[in-house]
């Protein structure tokens, strides 16, 4: 395992994420860094392991993710969470969004949407990507690892139509530090009130927050291409979509995509 540049404990202030912080120079995953402590229970709840480089990241579908020196922010929290059920684990992937979601609205000034199932986005735009991986342990989570890669800046080479990020939405690249802070305190707002067990508020805000919620579309639904919009998510993660006919349903992942810019939009 690559050797960190530092660990600080923080401060708690009664929050969880951000107890500890794992500073490293490069790493293939933090994701597969963060499951390499678990296993050798070297790790506390709550703990940031943040990357100045990422070779070989994952996100969606498992497709690659790097993250060059500089170009973003990536980390990855290790959560264990306290009685968390198997049924409602999507709410803390809805936290862990909505959190980023309200930092990012403060920020930039601009509309930001939670696009399912977890990425972030200003405007049409891709800003963020999450990659949650839950381990279940009879009827509740046992742990999960959280990935989160922000784009911070790109070279004019790597520009495109489809992705963003904080300096071309504010004009500036602001102090890193201070956004990883500030980013963790925005996680811990929302994280609490998945700890309250506030799943209505969490639930109503992501739904009216979807990117394109009511708005017809194209998705590939189980390989057929059809047009449909969204109404919402259901708890267990799994798209709501309205079919044109008036015909509802729900789908994960694996059956169903979003597709934009004439193809779905790679991590």
């Amino acid at each position: 395992m690559p050797k960190p540049l530092w660990i600080v404990a923080q401060k708690s202030n009664n929050n969880i994420i951000g107890s500890e912080l794992i500073e490293l120079r490069t790493v293939p995953s933090t994701n597969n860094y963060a499951a390499e402590l678990i296993s050798q229970t070297k790790v506390q709840n709550g703990t940031v392991i943040l990357a100045h480089e990422q070779t070989a990241g994952r996100g969606q579908r498992e497709r690659e993710w790097f993250s060059g020196s500089g170009t973003d922010i990536t980390f990855s929290i290790v959560i264990f969470p306290d009685a968390l059920a198997v049924e409602e684990q999507f709410y803390l992937s809805r936290a862990i969004v909505l959190g980023i979601r309200d930092l990012l609205v403060g920020l930039v000034g601009k509309p930001v949407y939670v696009k399912w199932p977890n990425d972030v986005y200003v405007g049409d735009k891709k800003i963020c990507g999450i990659l949650i991986e839950n381990e279940i342990s009879g009827n509740n989570v046992a742990h999960s690892i959280i990935g989160v890669g922000l784009n911070i800046s790109f070279s004019k080479s790597d520009a495109d139509f489809i992705h963003t990020s904080i300096e071309r939405e504010m004009g500036l690249v602001p102090d890193r530090k201070q956004l990883l802070k500030d980013m963790i305190a925005a996680i811990n707002k929302r994280y609490q009130e998945l700890e309250a067990k506030r799943f209505t508020r969490l639930a109503h805000d992501h739904a009216e927050n979807l990117y394109m919620k009511d708005q017809w579309t194209e998705f590939s639904l189980r390989g057929e291409v059809v047009k449909a919009k969204i109404l919402d998510c259901e708890n267990d993660g799994r798209l709501i979509v309205e079919l044109e006919g008036g015909k509802v349903v729900s789908e994960g992942t694996g059956a169903i995509r979003q597709i934009l810019y004439g193809t779905d939009i790679p991590n």
